[in-house]
């Protein structure tokens, strides 16, 4: 059946996929990426919700090398891309997808972008950067990169004292103390995530 194309279905279509990616939910994550597959969403979103299925059933390196091109073909032809949200979103989703020189590439163009007037960017932008940069340490954590850019960080850092953006700075702290090996604030970082309605997050979280 085909998923009516209304952008009300789809905005409820993507944001039940992040729920149930936020919970693990590995059958709803299969069955709504087939129903964004078969929607009129964007190809970025298509692109995106390919990268969610694989990312909550561990199948990273199963994702064709055609669906792994268009991804890169996309960055690359894009100038301005640290600039665009859609390209944004799609990078911060496929990470997992490039070795470790092109990943440290462009997130040095991000924090090049960044760095100098971040806490000036307006919200909505904050939030896709902050998701990149927290990205980015959870994919380096499960390579065992713990050698983190402080850079990352001092980006984090910026971000504004206001409760939509607890979840970033929990998460600062979380690999910062990852990175400096302290196991004891790590797991009580990992018991408040899962105390406070994120069990399963929290579980998710490389040690």
């Amino acid at each position: 059946m085909t998923v009516s194309s209304t952008p009300e279905n789809q905005i409820n279509l993507n944001l039940r996929l992040i729920h149930a990616f936020y919970q693990s939910d590995q059958k709803s994550v299969r069955i709504l990426n087939k129903e964004i597959q078969e929607s009129a969403a964007t190809k970025e979103e298509k692109l995106r919700a390919i990268l969610i299925e694989t990312n909550v059933t561990h199948t990273i390196d199963q994702i064709p090398g055609k669906v792994r091109k268009e991804i890169k073909r996309i960055l690359f032809e894009n100038d301005d891309w640290v600039d665009d949200k859609l390209t944004l979103r799609l990078f911060c989703n496929s990470m997992l997808i490039f070795s470790h020189n092109e990943l440290n590439f462009y997130i040095n163009e991000i924090i090049d972008k960044y760095s100098a007037h971040f806490d000036q960017e307006d919200f909505h932008h904050q939030k896709l950067i902050a998701s990149i940069c927290v990205n980015f340490l959870y994919v380096n954590c499960i390579n065992n990169n713990l050698d983190f850019d402080s850079r990352i960080f001092s980006l984090l850092d910026q971000l504004p004292e206001m409760p939509e953006f607890f979840f970033y700075k929990v998460l600062r702290n979380y690999y910062k103390a990852v990175a400096g090996k302290d196991t004891t604030k790590c797991q009580s970082i990992k018991s408040f995530l899962a105390q406070n309605g994120l069990p399963h997050f929290s579980d998710t979280l490389p040690k």
